[in-house]
């Protein structure tokens, strides 16, 4: 068995335009509540690294800004100041929302993971937070329309560089879906296209990665790994964060 590093990551979008998650303050509680460990470590079981951002760490030399993570205590104080702005007595009053997932076993079972975490942390009852799966492309539909509060997401780098993650966070892109928007993250993505100072430009990308994180129209959960199983005759197969094989290089060796 192989667990490999694969460049992606598994997240949730909000809705910033309807809903609970319309709030910062709710969104956040919602991020802090969640135990990115135990879902690595208990659930998906694949070596999987808990995600603290959105960008994983690569090869480009980018160590993506470290802002969210599991920490009840600051949960409660997000969910504290979202009732308060709300004009809300308690967590019992929180308009309902749903979980909205593609079929799929294992997303079923990181969401009934995290609709519990909300529950016990936040004091959501079930009836608050509820979970909908929808075939493949009644899900896209769902999302484009942005028909939704919270969906299940994942994206997968197409080259090892963090604007792969980071350029579908910009205004009125094709793959945000969330209605978040920001003047001040497109003018840092754009300025990073503009220096030559390879320092400087990933430096930009951070200070973007650090809005988009503290605006929390995504909930980075965890950042993806390759499992498989692999013959011991197979040469060559050797672990690539994109996962993109060079055939011509792989043969079976003489056993």
């Amino acid at each position: 068995m192989r667990i490999d590093t694969y460049n992606g990551v598994y997240f949730y979008r909000c809705n910033v335009e309807k809903g609970p998650t319309s709030s910062l303050n709710f969104r956040k509680a919602l991020s802090h509540a969640i135990d990115r460990q135990a879902i690595t470590e208990f659930v998906t079981k694949g070596g999987q690294q808990p995600a603290y951002a959105f960008t994983p760490p690569s090869e480009s030399g980018y160590s993506p800004p470290e802002l969210t993570g599991f920490d009840p205590e600051k949960a409660k104080q997000h969910l504290t100041a979202y009732l308060s702005e709300a004009g809300l007595k308690s967590a019992k009053e929180v308009e309902p929302f749903v979980i909205l997932i593609n079929t799929s076993e294992s997303h079923k079972a990181i969401a009934v993971a995290i609709q519990a975490m909300w529950q016990e942390i936040l004091g959501l009852s079930s009836d608050q937070v509820t979970i909908r799966n929808e075939e493949w492309k009644v899900y896209q539909k769902t999302i484009l329309d942005q028909n939704y509060t919270v969906g299940r997401a994942g994206w997968i780098g197409d080259y090892l560089d963090p604007t792969t993650f980071l350029n579908m966070w910009r205004t009125g892109d094709s793959n945000n879906n969330t209605g978040w928007s920001s003047a001040e993250y497109d003018a840092l993505m754009t300025e990073s296209t503009r220096t030559s100072d390879p320092v400087e430009r990933l430096e930009f990308l951070k200070q973007a990665e650090a809005i988009l994180i503290e605006q929390a129209p995504v909930l980075p959960i965890y950042w993806y790994t390759r499992v498989f199983l692999i013959h011991p005759d197979v040469e060559n197969w050797n672990p690539l964060l994109l996962d993109n094989r060079p055939y011509k290089f792989v043969r079976l060796g003489d056993r």
